[in-house]
């Protein structure tokens, strides 16, 4: 009769360990363990992803790369609700004519409202400090240096000192996985491209994946190619995450 009662019991024993494991995370979490695992992904292995593939990616030509720039992206997100909802997102985004090969990394770090999007081409560094919270305003810096500031309500992009740059058109109201949603990009009074709004990922699309960009203007400036990626890291912050908006 024991021997029937504890083998009973034994497997209600793993699970009340398990129940309370699970139980112990959630309390972690809501005290602030979330909060610490992501800085450690901001801080740690944000950068060592980043290092760790920026040698790999195709030299960067603006004329070329944009041209040949897909939507595909290649890569990894984790997001949790928990002690305030953050999200992680890092991976690259791939050359349509070498689909093995990639064009861009990038992370992509929030927490609640706000976040960061580190975008890397082989030679340079886009960062997007994003604030849907108060003024649904990105800053830009390249390679360090402010660049300027997009507005996500009207897609205005603005100068340093505040000048209009151009603007981004609004896209579809709803789209699905696998649907393009391409928008357009005005920039110092030129239709200068189209940016696909819905980024894709491995197994939502059959066939060749579209580009992230239909350029209609080869003769971009040098800042005006920055404003097209900084439109792109702004996607990145938003794809898989419309939740935060």
């Amino acid at each position: 009769m024991n021997v029937v009662i504890n083998e009973l019991l034994a497997p209600l024993a793993v699970l009340w360990v398990v129940f309370m494991a699970v139980v112990a995370l959630a309390i972690y979490l809501m005290l602030g363990g979330a909060g610490k695992r992501m800085r450690r992904v901001r801080e740690e292995i944000s950068p060592r992803f980043l290092r760790g593939t920026v040698s790999s990616l195709l030299p960067w030509s603006p004329q070329h790369g944009l041209a040949d720039l897909s939507s595909l992206c290649r890569g990894q997100a984790e997001m949790s609700a928990l002690g305030g909802t953050t999200y992680h997102a890092r991976g690259t985004m791939q050359s349509q004519s070498q689909s093995a090969m990639a064009w861009l990394a990038y992370t992509v770090n929030i927490r609640r409202r706000q976040g960061t999007v580190i975008l890397h081409t082989s030679a340079n560094e886009l960062v997007a400090e994003v604030d849907t919270e108060r003024d649904r305003t990105a800053t830009v810096r390249v390679d360090g240096r402010p660049f300027g500031t997009v507005r996500m309500r009207t897609g205005e992009m603005a100068d340093l000192l505040g000048r209009p740059v151009g603007r981004l058109s609004r896209g579809k109201a709803v789209t699905i996985y696998g649907m393009t949603n391409y928008r357009d990009v005005e920039l110092n009074g030129r239709r200068v491209a189209e940016i696909n709004g819905n980024l894709l990922h491995l197994g939502q699309r059959l066939g060749p994946s579209p580009p992230a960009f239909r350029l209609h203007d080869a003769d971009l400036s040098c800042e005006e190619v920055w404003w097209l990626l900084a439109l792109l890291a702004l996607e990145l912050y938003f794809d898989r995450n419309r939740l935060l908006i």
